[in-house]
């Protein structure tokens, strides 16, 4: 019907990021999700990864709408071992994710974050522990889901080893 979509579906965005870790040595994926429905077709896409053999260690679901909930539901965080962390969130809400993970002494600069499409906005940038990730992210997933794709690896920089930029 002359109509065709360009970019990738979450489940692709998801995909593309765990494998592109997986093939950079990460050993343990911990992945938050937000308890909605865009949380629940993720988490099938993780199940489904989880079970093919990628390294996803943990799982955890978090209310965005309360930020008491979210500093409790992100406690099992600290005791995990893990050495790369999805967040396909964006916005406001990423900003409240990484306050809250950096709450708990976790520190970001050690650990591979990886993130979705929704990194592609504005309030990402202000986030100074994803300030280029952010671009990263934009850049592989808009690679993916173009023709540019043969000439450019969709899964050449989905991630960001975050620095310290202070």
């Amino acid at each position: 019907n002359g109509v065709f979509a360009i970019g990738l579906s979450p489940e692709e965005q998801i995909q593309t990021v765990v494998h592109y870790v997986q093939t950079k040595g990460s050993q343990s994926i911990v992945v938050l999700l937000p308890r909605n429905p865009f949380g629940d077709l993720m988490a099938q896409e993780v199940a489904n990864l989880k079970s093919a053999g990628m390294p996803i260690a943990q799982v955890i679901y978090y209310n965005s709408q309360d930020a008491g909930e979210l500093q409790k539901t992100l406690n099992p965080l600290s005791t995990l071992s893990f050495d790369t962390l999805l967040i396909p969130e964006g916005g406001a809400i990423l900003s409240s994710l990484v306050k809250a993970i950096e709450a708990q002494g976790i520190i970001l600069k050690n650990k591979t974050i990886c993130g979705s499409a929704q990194w592609d906005e504005s309030e990402t940038m202000k986030i100074k522990s994803l300030r280029l990730a952010s671009l990263a992210v934009a850049l592989a997933l808009m690679a993916a889901a173009s023709s540019l794709a043969a000439m450019v690896s969709p899964v050449s920089v989905p991630c960001w080893q975050p620095h310290d930029f202070s």
